[in-house]
């Protein structure tokens, strides 16, 4: 997820203009993940793209209400179930014996239904909507925010 940034505007205008195209991106790639029924490796790197895109937001946090530490937190919890099922992958990586490596196996298999369970609970179209709007809509443009760059 690469943005060009307006380094002639402020942080807030940038907000407002920016990370609704980068919460699109990002509800687009979970989407997939989630429908398509991806595997380990998938999953490794939506992981990655969930932790971008919040570190991203995290950069903006002076131009927003304290409601985005609530999404921030949403964040954090597909983070974690993504996670976990890297450490449950690696350790069967690592596992010798099959009986240790299909116990495994059934706990990845619950992981990644977690995770589908989590992105429809908390990123079903009409959230991913909110967040766009919120993301567009509360840029606080009235706040004193330096510009990037």
């Amino acid at each position: 997820m690469k943005i060009q940034w307006n380094l002639r505007t402020t942080a807030a205008s940038n907000a407002k203009t920016r990370l609704p195209v980068l919460a699109r991106e990002f509800f687009r790639s979970g989407d997939k993940l989630a429908a398509a029924g991806a595997g380990p490796e998938q999953a490794h790197r939506f992981r990655i793209a969930a932790k971008q895109f919040r570190y991203t937001l995290e950069l903006f946090r002076t131009c927003y209400d304290q409601e985005l530490e609530h999404r921030l937190g949403m964040l954090k919890a597909v983070q974690q179930c993504l996670g976990d099922l890297n450490d449950l992958v690696t350790v069967q990586n690592l596992a010798e014996g099959e009986q240790m490596k299909a116990a495994l196996e059934v706990r990845i298999r619950a992981k990644i239904q977690e995770f589908h369970n989590l992105w429809a609970q908390q990123f079903d179209r009409k959230i991913q909507g909110s967040w766009v709007r919120y993301l567009s809509g509360r840029a606080a443009a009235k706040k004193t925010v330096p510009t990037v760059g």
